[in-house]
């Protein structure tokens, strides 16, 4: 579900995702090897690695993970990569992105990425989540949130192939959250202990 995690297309910016997704997808077991070998050639993207298959697993095989750049935390189902990249929107604006995420050996992607600067405050963008992904997937449930007083929305969604996902946006003073986990439908009811775990651990800088 490649197209579930594009940049809300708001900021009318193109990010070099693909390379994002890759860091990503490595899983716990090769995450370091495989993104070794991506921060070579990315120089020219200014994207730049704080941490790579970083945390200490707790008893039950979780990670706190920390953004270095932006300072939020969240729990992760193993080690994690930590990067930010900085670039100018087509209005000449700053926008630098926050990324932490793995991917497990089931293939279960886990993102979160915070969003700071761009062409429009947090809060309007966050109204135009839905519209960003309902081109690439069915949507099947939407509902409003609060994250200490500021607002959210949830989505769970399938695309049209064989993958699920379920994200939270957040307009969190000056940043804009997205959390996402990705995953092969028939595991949607296997991983909800561990979708909800993620989502709920969430804490903003």
């Amino acid at each position: 579900m490649t197209n579930l995690v594009k940049l809300n297309q708001s900021y009318n910016i193109l990010i070099i995702f693909s390379i994002i997704l890759t860091i990503i997808s490595c899983s716990d077991t090769t995450i370091s090897n495989q993104s070794a070998s991506v921060i070579k050639s990315d120089t020219e993207h200014k994207i730049k690695f704080n941490a790579i298959a970083s945390g200490n697993k707790d008893a039950d095989g979780w990670v706190q993970a920390k953004s270095s750049s932006a300072g939020f935390l969240v729990m992760l189902p193993g080690k994690y990569n930590d990067f930010h990249q900085s670039v100018n929107t087509v209005k000449g604006n700053s926008l630098t992105t926050h990324h932490v995420g793995m991917t497990t050996p089931e293939g279960v992607r886990y993102t979160v990425s915070g969003f700071e600067g761009g062409d429009k405050p947090p809060i309007e963008i966050l109204p135009s989540v839905a519209n960003n992904f309902v081109k690439h997937a069915e949507i099947l449930e939407k509902k409003e949130l609060e994250l200490n007083g500021y607002p959210g929305i949830q989505l769970i969604m399938r695309d049209f192939r064989s993958g699920g996902a379920t994200v939270r946006a957040y307009a969190y003073k000056d940043m804009y959250y997205l959390l996402i986990v990705e995953y092969p439908l028939n595991l949607a009811i296997s991983e909800a202990n561990n979708i909800k775990k993620f989502l709920e651990s969430f804490v903003p800088k």
